[in-house]
């Protein structure tokens, strides 16, 4: 019986190590996360690029799929039927239902140009004007139609014109456009150039239209924020623009599905915050990303896992395992309860065999007590040994730990002890003088005198 034991350890150990070992690898297995970007946002979309190269180099526990889309109207979409687990959107234009913040990637100004000497200093002075709106990006012709809302300046009393960047000079000297309007990012290059564009075509510095309603317009419509550019932001001699102006502005940012773990999320929020200057050397946009505010008031939901990491607050490997570390323990109590069971009844029966001899060896402990021949201490010490001969076998103490060894060595020492004991008093009780007494008195009582020859010659009395 012992081999099927050694068996089934054997297996019983390989199974435990297989387990582990899955555990381990499927702790270990990096996490896939598509990522749905605008394939015309050519930033954004090298950014995630950028983003998946590094987090394969560097061998992270997460990987970006990057699933290429046509806008972010359609990169939201995406997230919303499950088709993405995050998703680069601008705020004011489509948020997923689903959709929590995870970071920003970066905030986009409205700017508003004219150029010197048009006599246009702020908004309201845009009424029956030429707009030539730098991009056709969704969404920017809003951005546009709710600032002149802000100052009732009706859409229809303003044409729009759409107009390339390497178009804005001309345009402006050729009378085409009155001012110009762009949505981009303070450190864009493209931004840049319209600035210097406008200041040539004017042949001086061009005027700033300000939003001074930007924080209204922004607490009406959370998906629009108030943003200051400062002094001298596009450079030159004098500054441009010479002092601050206020502005509204929006938001292009990550978004994750509700549902994702928390943990996973807080990864890419570490990611993305801590490597900004890894990344920044594949992809500059990277300088633009920052962490969204985590305030109860703010517009946009953060998910809880980029919230718990921004706040100090994440859950440790215990904090978030603990249950299931606990429910896997008492599990593996039971298989371990169960295991020992079965090689109990398939293995050598040790413990039950030496369990039998002891109670054997108590039995006749008691009986040695009893016992009132000689003959049958005898008998009791022919059957000692013969537990002890059954304990000796291999078989039997194979896997015996010491302490019942040790039992059964005291067991047969107090036995054989007692047969000794008892030996003596039924020796000692033997030639005690009461019993010297009637031993000859049974010997008188049986006596019969011999008879010699001369007796019987003799007579008799009658």
């Amino acid at each position: 019986m012992g081999r099927p034991s050694g068996l089934m350890v054997g297996f019983g150990g390989l199974a435990l190590v297989l387990l582990i070992v899955s555990g381990v690898v499927f702790y270990e297995r990096p996490t896939v996360l598509k990522v749905a970007v605008s394939s015309t946002d050519a930033e954004d979309y090298d950014l995630m690029g950028a983003a998946a190269k590094v987090l394969k180099r560097g061998h992270y526990p997460i990987r970006l799929k990057l699933v290429p889309t046509d806008g972010v109207t359609a990169a939201s979409s995406a997230l919303d039927h499950g088709a993405a687990d995050l998703a680069i959107v601008r705020a004011d234009v489509a948020m997923p239902s689903s959709g929590e913040t995870v970071v920003l990637l970066h905030k986009d100004i409205a700017l508003m140009l004219a150029p010197f000497g048009s006599g246009i200093e702020k908004v309201s002075d845009l009424t029956d004007k030429r707009i030539g709106i730098l991009s056709q990006r969704l969404g920017d012709r809003n951005v546009l139609e709710t600032t002149l809302a802000q100052y009732d300046i009706a859409p229809a009393s303003v044409k729009m014109v759409p107009l390339a960047a390497a178009g804005v000079a001309d345009a402006i000297r050729s009378k085409s456009i009155d001012a110009v309007f762009a949505v981009g990012k303070v450190s864009d290059a493209t931004m840049a150039g319209v600035v210097k564009s406008v200041t040539k075509a004017g042949d001086g510095a061009p005027i700033f239209i300000p939003v001074a309603e930007a924080a209204a317009i922004a607490q009406r419509s959370p998906a629009f924020e108030s943003i200051e550019v400062v002094r001298g932001a596009f450079g030159g001699n004098p500054p441009r623009p010479a002092d601050d102006v206020d502005t509204l502005g929006v938001t292009y940012r990550m978004v994750a599905d509700a549902d994702l773990s928390q943990g996973v999320v807080a990864s890419v929020t570490r990611f993305l915050l801590s490597e900004r200057v890894a990344l920044a050397q594949l992809a500059p946009g990277a300088r633009s990303i920052e962490a969204p505010s985590t305030d109860k008031g703010a517009p946009f939901p953060v998910h809880p896992g980029t919230a718990a990491y921004i706040d100090d607050e994440e859950e440790t490997f215990l904090d978030r395992y603990s249950d299931l570390i606990y429910i896997g323990a008492m599990v593996l109590g039971v298989l371990a309860s169960g295991m020992t069971a079965i090689m109990s009844r398939f293995g050598p029966q040790s413990s039950v065999r030496i369990e039998d001899l002891l109670s054997r060896l108590l039995l006749v402990f008691k009986q040695v007590r009893a016992a009132g021949t000689l003959g049958s201490l005898d008998d009791f010490e022919r059957e000692v040994d013969e537990i002890v001969a059954a304990a000796l076998d291999d078989a039997c103490l194979r896997g015996l730990d010491e302490r019942r060894v040790a039992a059964l060595n005291m067991a047969v020492e107090q036995v054989r002890a007692a047969i000794r004991d008892r030996r003596e008093n039924l020796g000692r009780a033997m030639f005690t003088p009461a019993n010297d007494e009637a031993r000859l008195t049974v010997e008188a009582s049986s006596f019969r005198p011999i008879r010699t020859l001369s007796d019987r010659s003799a007579p008799s009395d009658a």
